[in-house]
């Protein structure tokens, strides 16, 4: 498969045209990393947003295990809305591939393609949406087993 194919698959690029899906990549670059390699940790500064184009990697928030992400999965991309500070920690858990974005890199598409650009945010807003929804489900869920637990005890 290639890497267009799988950036066409990742949200963040869906409804670009292959010229721009184009231009992004002369801007990236790939790397390759072993099981057990530290992408990032929590509070670290970074310009970069990745997506997995084989492998995967596990996304941790205090100890706790948050996703673990594949193929055409994107992660760092909070880097775009922030000031360039990581907020959970990110390891390779087996043979892994990222395309490397940098931040930079994608903001002055603004300037050249500002369509493209909106596009890419509008499917960053979604990307972020879907996973707080994921994210409100599993606390319910969580709620839920607690409360149980709970009136099972009194």
């Amino acid at each position: 498969m290639s890497i267009q194919t799988i950036i066409r698959g990742a949200p963040l690029f869906h409804d670009l045209y292959e010229e721009e899906v184009d231009v992004i990549l002369k801007n990236c670059q790939i790397m390759q990393l072993e099981p057990g390699v530290k992408i990032f940790d929590e509070g670290d500064k970074g310009e970069d947003l990745f997506l997995i184009l084989n492998g995967k990697v596990d996304i941790i928030k205090n100890k706790v295990l948050i996703a673990t992400l594949g193929k055409a999965e994107l992660f760092g991309e909070l880097i775009l809305l922030y000031e360039g500070i990581r907020m959970t920690d990110a390891t390779a858990i087996l043979h892994t591939d990222l395309l490397v974005l940098n931040y930079k890199s994608i903001i002055k598409m603004y300037d050249k393609n500002p369509r493209a650009m909106s596009i890419m945010m509008l499917n960053l807003c979604r990307l972020l949406a879907d996973r707080l929804k994921k994210s409100n489900s599993e606390v319910c869920t969580l709620r839920s087993t607690v409360n149980g637990l709970i009136s099972s005890l009194v």
